[in-house]
């Protein structure tokens, strides 16, 4: 079943001039146009603003072009925090533009695009072809796409491992077009996915169960040759870099130095504790002490006992009565929520453990609220009509949605906004489902 644009005059003459044209030349044209337009605001930022100061993901590519081999090392903690996906790629396009960061750029450029033909491309599998094409020229001037087009990070990759992933598996299991070679493919993407972070390698039991639920048709029947496919040829795309790490390390390393909090009491090792652990240690880096909070608001103390200097901002809120304490337990799972989700910020708050204080610019606020609040509004009850017109996809980016938010509830303290991109593209498609199926029931009356 295909959800329509409407019966608006206006429509129904865009939606005449849109169908001549074929799926795959639409997805083609707004491939280039946000293509282009990533392109062209990439050049202008690197002509315009310094190259970052530091960036791990620049500096350990220039590390594997100074070694000469993909299966690098280093001699760097924070290096190792890094998965080498991105590192690798990076190094690849400094090979080919030279080591800058225009390169990286326009890559990165490329990511985005991809991000707005798989956007459209899945929203087609359900709704139609007018409303698909404002979907994806949503995705091609999206804020936050062009916002982190100029960045050798992997925010922009992320989002388009999350949204290719869950096109294949639509392709592949919901619509059963099943073709061996698009499986094979999915799993690479999938294990580069998790080579690039560590978050989407959480999603494997998820994808495992999903795949043998399909496969056995509702468990009606038992097969098992792509539920053990998907196993074990993960396994064996993972076998080169888990060796590399454990020649490294001198232990079983799973992906990068950021697993090993979960990983070594399975496997027997004693912690030797990490970098960012005094990030994330609720008496870490900005803690302060009861008796600190009333020297902070007086100005008699600007930095906490590890170093970091309080803000303006966090000494005006404390003055206004607004005092940091611990946060731990179902209220910090609920703070990194409201940070990751919310459609704008009414207000400042502490964050993290309790004693980080963040308030939004008025210009991220407005952006958040413009392009991806408006829409959250509308996915309410886009979730609800999506579950109406293909209960099959909807379960699908209901369920990764839910997963992702607990990976950060359960496992970030720092989770901000910044790591809801990889879920923007699912709240653009079932927001604008949201909007015009609201937009119909007013127009048609």
């Amino acid at each position: 079943m295909t959800f329509s644009l409407g019966n608006f005059e206006l429509f129904k003459r865009i939606k005449h001039s849109i169908v001549s044209v074929s799926d795959n030349q639409m997805a083609s044209y707004l491939f280039f146009i946000t293509l282009f337009s990533r392109i062209v605001y990439a050049l202008i930022f690197y002509f315009t603003h310094p190259i970052p100061s530091t960036n791990a993901y620049y500096e350990i590519a220039n590390i594997i072009l100074e070694q000469k081999k993909f299966f690098y090392y280093t001699g760097s903690p924070y290096y190792e925090s890094a998965g080498p996906f991105l590192p690798m790629l990076n190094a690849l396009t400094m090979l080919i533009f030279g080591k800058n960061y225009l390169g990286l750029y326009l890559v990165t450029a490329l990511a985005s695009a991809l991000v707005t033909f798989f956007t459209y491309k899945t929203a087609r599998f359900f709704l139609d072809k007018p409303l698909s094409v404002v979907i994806g020229l949503w995705s091609a001037f999206y804020f936050f796409y062009f916002y982190f087009t100029p960045s050798p990070g992997k925010d922009t990759w992320m989002a388009f491992f999350m949204i290719f992933l869950v096109h294949e598996l639509i392709v592949l299991f919901i619509n059963r077009d099943f073709k061996w070679w698009r499986y094979l493919l999915f799993i690479f993407m999938f294990t580069c996915s998790f080579h690039l972070d560590e978050r989407f390698f959480i999603f494997s039991p998820f994808l495992f169960f999903l795949i043998l639920y399909y496969e056995n048709k509702g468990f009606k029947k038992f097969q098992w040759r792509k539920s053990v496919t998907l196993v074990l040829f993960t396994m064996l795309l993972m076998v080169p870099w888990t060796i590399r790490n454990y020649h490294k390390h001198g232990k079983v390393v799973i992906l990068s130095t950021r697993t090993e909090k979960f990983t070594d009491p399975i496997f027997g090792y004693e912690s030797r504790g990490h970098m960012l652990d005094k990030y994330n240690d609720v008496f870490g880096f900005y803690y302060l002490k009861e008796n600190q909070i009333d020297s902070v608001a007086a100005g008699l103390k600007t930095h906490t006992d590890m170093g970091y200097k309080i803000p303006p901002t966090m000494v005006e809120a404390i003055r206004k009565g607004n005092r940091p304490r611990l946060l731990t337990g179902i209220r910090a799972a609920g703070i990194r929520l409201l940070a990751m989700f919310e459609p704008f910020q009414i207000k400042g708050r502490f964050e993290k453990n309790g004693y980080y204080y963040y308030k939004k610019s008025l210009r991220n606020n407005l952006a958040t609220f413009l392009f991806y609040g408006v829409l959250f509004f509308f996915s309410i009850h886009g979730f609800y009509y999506l579950h109406k017109i293909n209960r099959k996809v909807f379960y699908l980016m209901f369920a990764i949605i839910i997963i992702y938010a607990l990976i950060h509830a359960i496992t970030i303290p720092y989770t901000n906004w910044r790591y809801r991109l990889p879920l923007d593209a699912f709240f653009i498609i079932v927001g604008w489902v949201g909007a015009m199926e609201l937009f119909n029931r007013v127009f048609k009356k």
